[in-house]
């Protein structure tokens, strides 16, 4: 075994199994989507539903970096998936507002905010999401 492997035993065969830690992002990408790409889109101006959270190649995003020309509210998201986490930072100078369960976007695409009211994301904080499948919702963590 080399140096940043690890070592795993099968308690159902008793064999021991090997595995690299060059294939421990493919691993985790299989259960937790974690959206390996960073995408920093065009200057937003004006209010967004549906946002996508693809890159201009299709890549899902995990670090979204989002401007704005005023306060922009964004009321859904595109692209949730099982077991997805999302960041979005707001590298502008305005506020960025994810609106709690807004009828604007799909239901599907909708944000539940831990308060229970829309959340704002001021000028160089982040909001982490999550994708709950279960209720197909994005929950801000």
């Amino acid at each position: 075994m080399a140096r940043g492997d690890y070592f795993t035993f099968n308690p159902n065969t008793g064999a021991s199994t090997q595995q690299l830690n060059t294939n421990f992002q493919e691993t985790i990408n299989s259960d937790v989507r974690l959206g390996a790409e960073e995408d920093s889109p065009s200057q937003i101006t004006g209010d967004q539903n549906n946002f996508s959270t693809r890159n201009s190649e299709s890549q899902l995003i995990g670090v979204l970096r989002l401007d704005t020309d005023t306060t922009i509210t964004i009321t859904g998201l595109k692209d949730g998936e099982k077991n997805r986490f999302l960041y979005i930072f707001n590298v502008g100078s305005n506020s960025l507002v994810l609106a709690h369960q807004s009828g604007s976007s799909d239901a599907t695409n909708r944000i539940i905010s831990n308060t229970g009211a829309d959340l704002t994301v001021a000028t160089n904080t982040a909001a982490h999401l999550y994708y709950d499948s279960t209720t197909s919702r994005w929950r801000v963590i």
